[in-house]
């Protein structure tokens, strides 16, 4: 019989949302001043913007991997090295403070989140599932997100806090919570190694980038579905790409440009989340009530665009955040109104298939945009960059009306 319940879930799973926490808090730490540190040890935008795109091809590369290690060592060994990298990425940044350290340590914290990414949640619904507690793996789940984000909140109000001024105590702090989560796993997360026998199962690279199941689309005779998938590829690098001048280069901006100290930073970054957090469900739910998907979509689309325009063109400090907070918002707002189109716009035949072209490319858009947006940034400025993401999604919206006709005349025909 399991141990009664503590707060909704088991007490042998606990180690799930305080494991979550740990994750999220560490890495909330250098949410408000990474960009920032990168600067004051010398970096200009076009090498912010390489880093950028090292660590997520670091966690392109090695997210099926790790995964791989999780399912054939096990969870806890995968959880621990999540850790252990993260430490050692702290490590870099701390000692070795030019652009090869940072390359290196960005590399380590990226292979952090591949370890972490999936195991820590096979780890619990595995160990429900073993010990007869299905019915706690949604709250199980919740306490997760909910761990999550006040992880992240309290991690990124402590990193503005301490700032640049003390950069030394901040990484000081992110290198002993590494080591401490660490030990934390090691004791408290507990699994039968009977799972992770050998099934027979091979890692190879057709498994790693989904070939098989994507050829299926890029082959397909029917040329609305080439089509789709070939639009949709685009759509998501170009939404990616229009994104990313803002999450690489707000902060600097704002510390650089409109003179707001890393403890607002860090402010700012957790008000946006709370708001992020109470508002997107109803806000939602009032738009697919009111609106029809697709004028949805374009109002989301055509809000986000305009906020981009404001925050390049704005110069008032306390406009320039609430433009940003609002920024978030919107984006916050497009994602589950874009998964909705996105479901009711596929066929059902290929709608998985369809979803792992669209997730893919945007891993791929997420990739290039570090180096291009970099480039534009270090050439003509930041605000050009954002006016450059708010260009992009002009084009984004032209793609998108493009399959919405396809689909029509498909069904009409």
């Amino acid at each position: 019989m399991s141990i009664k319940i503590v707060n909704k879930i088991p007490r042998y799973i606990l180690p799930y949302p305080v494991i979550y926490f740990f994750v999220n808090f560490i890495n909330g730490l250098t949410i408000p001043i990474i960009a920032i540190y990168y600067r004051y040890v010398g970096l200009n935008l076009f090498q912010i913007g390489l880093v950028s795109t090292i660590f997520e091809l670091s966690i392109f590369i090695f997210e099926i991997p790790t995964g791989f290690i999780a399912d054939k060592i096990g969870r806890r060994f995968s959880i621990l090295l999540s850790f252990l990298s993260f430490s050692v990425s702290g490590i870099l940044y701390f000692s070795i403070r030019n652009i090869i350290g940072i390359i290196c340590a960005s590399i380590m914290q990226g292979i952090g989140y591949t370890f972490i990414s999936g195991s820590l949640q096979a780890w619990a619904i595995d160990t429900l599932k073993q010990n007869g507690d299905d019915s706690y793996i949604k709250s199980t789940i919740v306490s997760g997100t909910q761990s999550r984000r006040l992880g992240s909140l309290l991690g990124s109000v402590m990193g503005g806090y301490l700032g640049i001024k003390n950069i030394n105590i901040l990484w000081f702090l992110y290198i002993f919570l590494g080591f401490a989560a660490m030990v934390y796993s090691y004791i408290f997360v507990r699994e039968k190694r009977e799972k992770f026998l050998d099934n027979g199962e091979k890692f190879n690279i057709k498994n790693l980038l989904h070939i098989d199941e994507i050829s299926k689309v890029f082959i397909e005779k029917d040329k609305v579905i080439f089509i789709t998938a070939i639009l949709l590829f685009i759509i998501s690098i170009i939404y990616e790409f229009s994104l990313s001048p803002v999450d690489e280069y707000w902060t600097i901006l704002f510390s650089e440009k409109l003179k707001i100290s890393t403890f607002i930073i860090g402010l700012i970054t957790a008000i946006s989340n709370i708001v992020l957090i109470v508002s997107v469900t109803p806000i939602v739910n009032y738009l697919s009530k009111r609106l029809k998907d697709i004028t949805a979509f374009l109002a989301v689309t055509i809000l986000i665009i305009f906020s981009l325009v404001l925050l390049a063109s704005v110069k008032m400090v306390l406009i320039s955040i609430l433009v940003f907070i609002l920024f978030r918002l919107f984006t916050g707002v497009y994602e589950p109104i874009m998964d909705y189109y996105l479901n009711r716009l596929l066929n059902d035949q290929y709608r998985a298939t369809m979803l792992s072209v669209y997730s893919m490319a945007g891993s791929i858009g997420e990739i290039l945009s570090g180096i291009s947006i970099g480039a534009i940034a270090e050439n003509r400025g930041i605000s050009i960059a954002f006016y450059a993401g708010a260009v992009s999604l002009l084009f984004e919206l032209i793609l998108f009306f493009a399959i919405n006709k396809i689909r029509k005349y498909e069904y009409s025909g």
